[in-house]
């Protein structure tokens, strides 16, 4: 998956390895939905349904908490998988 990007139109996105989210990632350790995005006029808020799955900046998640990303955000997935997020 290295060096793809993805265009963020939509107002809610699924990040995972499932075939039904709107970024499909290829990494074993990344789950079915991983992360969800939400978009509300342009600003962007991330969340994980799995307590510390995913980090922003380095900080963890707690799952189903909602977090307001910065205009670029480091988001790790998995060991292997971080996306370098921009609005």
């Amino acid at each position: 998956d290295r060096g793809q990007r993805f265009a963020l139109t939509d107002e809610f996105i699924l990040i995972g390895s499932a075939s039904d989210s709107q970024i499909v990632l290829s990494d074993p350790q990344v789950t079915e939905h991983q992360a969800s995005l939400a978009n509300r006029n342009g600003r962007f808020a991330i969340s994980t349904p799995i307590d510390d799955a995913i980090e922003v900046d380095g900080n963890a998640l707690k799952a189903d908490q909602w977090v307001w990303l910065p205009s670029t955000a480091t988001i790790k997935l998995s060991a292997r998988t971080t996306l370098a997020f921009q609005s």
